[in-house]
């Protein structure tokens, strides 16, 4: 199927009618949980802008960091998930990859940043031979933005490219990681520019969020996962009853999955 997004958003907002305080609570959760790696990042002593060690020792910590979260993450997906599924869910669902076969979203989590590490890599090379920020001339500084441009290029389709896998993963018990990122890859299949201009849409959202110093992180985040977890049902050819009224939830019936 190829539902407009205006008919995704609408599955979305119905599906987290009277549940946006279940939704609100585990995005806080996994905000909270994020906030304190960072002041312990922060209190560790590791700086970005001193000599070349700190740097490094500051950015294997940061990697170590984001994979947590990124694991924290695919927690939220999943309550979402089973949210669309209709199956139960808590917010115990945050924790839920720590406690079924860790190692594999961890592999997951660590494989994709490794895979969008890559186009970061000129930038990093030049970064790691600037002198001290405060010792940095302006020319120093502003050569580093076209390398982060290359980094964001890059990045972009494997963020397209990918972005189902961890759904795979939730789904199939049994799938491994790279199984999951081909299936993913085949499910994008004329529906990369759809996913594109469907995040380019929250863009308005993202900047409301900003707006308010992140307490609409609270409204924005679960209304992006709702959106998201109804695109992946859609490419993989759920039937999705969709003009629901606000007292049920759309629920995806599992005919003629796409990857399996």
């Amino acid at each position: 199927m190829n539902l407009p997004a205006r008919i995704l958003k609408q599955n979305a907002r119905i599906l987290l009618t009277g549940k946006y305080m279940a939704s609100s609570a585990i995005v806080l959760m996994a905000s909270a949980i994020s906030l304190l790696l960072t002041y312990l990042q922060e209190f560790s002593g590791f700086s970005p802008l001193g000599d070349p060690t700190q740097k490094l020792l500051y950015w294997v910590m940061n990697a170590i960091i984001l994979v947590l979260e990124a694991v924290l993450s695919i927690g939220i997906t999943y309550f979402f998930l089973q949210m669309a599924l209709g199956k139960p869910f808590v917010t115990g669902c945050l924790f839920y990859c720590f406690t079924h076969d860790p190692d594999r979203f961890i592999v997951a989590a660590a494989l994709r940043y490794a895979l969008l590490a890559l186009g970061w890599i000129p930038a990093g090379f030049y970064y790691f031979r600037l002198p001290p920020l405060l010792e940095c001339a302006p020319g120093q500084l502003l050569a580093l933005l076209p390398l982060i441009l290359l980094a964001v290029i890059w990045d972009l389709p494997i963020l397209l490219l990918y972005g189902q896998s961890f759904y795979i993963l939730l789904e199939d018990p049994s799938c491994k990681v790279s199984a999951s990122m081909e299936k993913s890859r085949r499910l994008m299949t004329g529906h990369k520019k759809r996913l594109f201009f469907l995040y380019v849409s929250f863009v308005g959202y993202g900047l409301l969020e900003l707006g308010s110093f992140g307490v609409g992180m609270l409204w924005v985040r679960p209304y992006l996962e709702a959106v998201k977890v109804q695109f992946y049902l859609d490419i993989t050819g759920r039937k999705l009853k969709n003009l629901t009224p606000p007292d049920t939830f759309p629920i995806a019936e599992n005919e003629h999955s796409r990857f399996q």
